[in-house]
């Protein structure tokens, strides 16, 4: 009797320590499932946003706390003639001493937004501290390329510009045209009131067909300055 409680309770050890044998093994399962799609989820926005980056028009760089660049991407960087990997060189060489002084103020936490020019193309950058737990460990820097569109607001507003010369222009036309035409009427009609009085008087025939010629000749003027 003794023989089978012994079986008995060594045979519910046994399933005990199987249950939790299982329960171990499935939360590995279920740990190593997830740590599985984590890694797919990072790798997939990892791929997303170095297509943004080598798609759009900027360039991103990220430095240490000491200015040394540890990531160089963007599309621009072809613009700007540097192609080669700038990761391991210092931001400070990159960057005129003009703008050292930025620089400075993101590692030490102020954010800043500034237009620079590099090699003759002008970039909006936005120099922002990295900021973690402990502090800040570094510099985001994200410069987006807007040399295009200053040339095309440039564009914009000569045309707007080359309009409003226009419309000026044919604004002083028309005033010009109407002071003209009614300059003219005044003593034409003058010229065609004498004309019809003298059709009244005593003429030889000859006389007065000049006379009919001169006045045919008034009204063709006056309907022209009228239609202008």
């Amino acid at each position: 009797l003794a023989l089978e409680k012994s079986a008995e309770i060594l045979a519910e050890d046994i399933a005990i320590e199987k249950i939790k044998s299982d329960i171990k093994h499935s939360k590995i399962s279920m740990e190593s499932e997830r740590l599985s799609k984590e890694i797919f989820r990072r790798t997939v926005a990892d791929q997303q946003l170095k297509l943004v980056i080598n798609s759009a028009p900027i360039i991103l760089w990220v430095t240490d706390a000491k200015g040394i660049i540890t990531l160089s991407e963007g599309k621009s960087l072809s613009a700007i003639h540097h192609t080669q990997n700038l990761v391991g060189t210092n931001v400070y060489d990159f960057f005129s001493k003009d703008h050292h002084d930025s620089l400075t103020s993101s590692i030490n936490g102020t954010e800043i937004y500034k237009n620079i020019m590099i090699s003759e193309r002008e970039f909006l950058i936005n120099f922002t501290p990295l900021m973690f737990s402990e502090g800040i460990i570094g510099l985001i820097i994200l410069a987006q390329d807007v040399t295009d569109f200053r040339m095309l607001e440039q564009k914009n507003v000569q045309s707007e510009l080359q309009a409003k010369l226009a419309k000026s222009s044919l604004e002083m036309k028309y005033v010009f045209l109407a002071n003209v035409s009614r300059e003219l009427r005044t003593p034409l009609f003058g010229v065609m009131a004498y004309v019809e009085f003298l059709q009244e008087t005593y003429m030889t025939q000859i006389q007065r067909n000049h006379m009919n010629a001169l006045h045919q000749s008034v009204n063709y003027l006056m309907t022209i300055i009228s239609d202008i």
